[in-house]
């Protein structure tokens, strides 16, 4: 093989790495919302945006989809608490289901999602549990994610402190 061919070979390698990463760099996050759940959802309106959901429940509402959402009467890290989020609305019947994730901003606490069950009254519960945050912070998100029947995605953000 000549030496320009060789040349020639080595960058039509070198442009099919880079072509190769390019659709890496679009796919990835494409696939990481896939399987995170992290694809485009509806965002709900906080009714009261003062409201944090320990011993009192907080709502945020869109046109078809009213949801509340309780922790319980208090929140520290390594107890497990109730979680309950009330659903009411044209969607509220047909949810498939309702997750809710815990986060911390600027603070990555890994991944804290707590499936909720759907009861005979149509809310949905579970347990949740957070862990110690090693900076000592306990600025929570408690973000509740609710997908319809045909597969729209409603989703409603709410702050509160987690106890020591």
């Amino acid at each position: 093989m000549s030496p320009g061919a060789r040349r020639l070979g080595i960058v039509a390698a070198l442009l099919a790495l880079a072509a190769a990463g390019t659709g890496l760099g679009i796919a990835l996050p494409k696939l990481r919302a896939w399987l995170y759940g992290d694809a485009p959802a509806i965002d709900l309106t906080r009714d009261d945006t003062a409201c944090r959901p320990i011993g009192v429940p907080c709502s945020a509402t869109h046109a078809r989809l009213q949801l509340a959402l309780g922790l319980g009467q208090s929140v520290s890290p390594l107890q497990a608490f109730p979680v309950t989020v009330s659903v009411q609305g044209a969607e509220a019947a047909g949810l498939r289901s309702v997750e809710l994730a815990f986060t911390m901003q600027g603070m990555d606490m890994g991944i804290l999602r707590t499936p909720l069950l759907r009861q005979a009254d149509g809310s949905w519960r579970g347990r949740g549990l957070l862990p110690v945050c090693a900076a000592g912070r306990s600025d929570w998100l408690a973000t509740v994610t609710a997908t319809g029947a045909d597969g729209e995605r409603y989703r409603a953000q709410f702050a509160f402190p987690a106890g020591h």
